[in-house]
């Protein structure tokens, strides 16, 4: 009686990368982020950053929109990729 191991799967395997990324869409419900005050924190100010980036385009504010647009990019860059990450490691933690 032989045993094989089992087949390696690949991060950029369909099966997973698909569910991962809309998974990782729901997981930007700051309710789901509660649990994670870091991830939270980051999301709150992507918001605030972002409502800044639109007033300065409006002239409402002096901050030099730029500025505040790659900051708002950046931050909203960080909590994406750190929810496509975990939604990607539940997912290959089901595959196996």
């Amino acid at each position: 009686m032989s045993k094989h191991a089992p087949e390696p799967i690949s991060m950029f395997d369909a099966r997973i990368l698909k569910p991962a990324l809309l998974e990782s869409i729901k997981k930007l419900d700051p309710r789901g982020l509660w649990r994670n005050p870091v991830m939270l924190c980051v999301e709150i100010a992507s918001c605030i950053t972002l409502i800044t980036f639109v007033m300065s385009l409006t002239g409402a504010n002096r901050e030099p929109a730029w500025f505040t647009g790659l900051v708002s990019i950046w931050l909203w860059l960080t909590v994406i990729f750190a929810t496509f990450a975990e939604a990607l490691a539940e997912g290959r933690g089901k595959a196996r």
